[in-house]
């Protein structure tokens, strides 16, 4: 029985690369690690935040704009108010 597995195994592996794709979606990811969840239910949590994100742009009618997504803005301004020296961060440079 060669060949590719199933396709949801593949989408499985898929999505455990996701968190490290946006910023807030690793912090979300590595917030929910860091709170004692195993692999798979942080990637459940990450997953849940996307689901958000892609029907907010669904019910808009808009393309999903990580300059305007709110996580993205409040994780720039964590790391703003916990690094200062590090500068503006790359919206605020504009």
């Amino acid at each position: 029985m060669g060949g590719q597995p199933p396709a949801p195994r593949r989408r499985l592996r898929l999505r455990g690369r996701l968190p490290a794709r946006q910023p807030w979606a690793a912090a979300i990811y590595h917030e929910a690690r860091g709170r004692g969840k195993d692999h798979p239910h942080a990637v459940r949590i990450t997953a849940r935040a996307w689901i958000y994100v892609i029907w907010r742009c669904w019910q808009a009618g808009t393309a999903y704009d990580p300059a305007k997504h709110n996580a993205l803005q409040a994780l720039l301004a964590r790391q703003q108010a916990s690094d200062p020296a590090a500068g503006p961060g790359p919206q605020e440079a504009r």
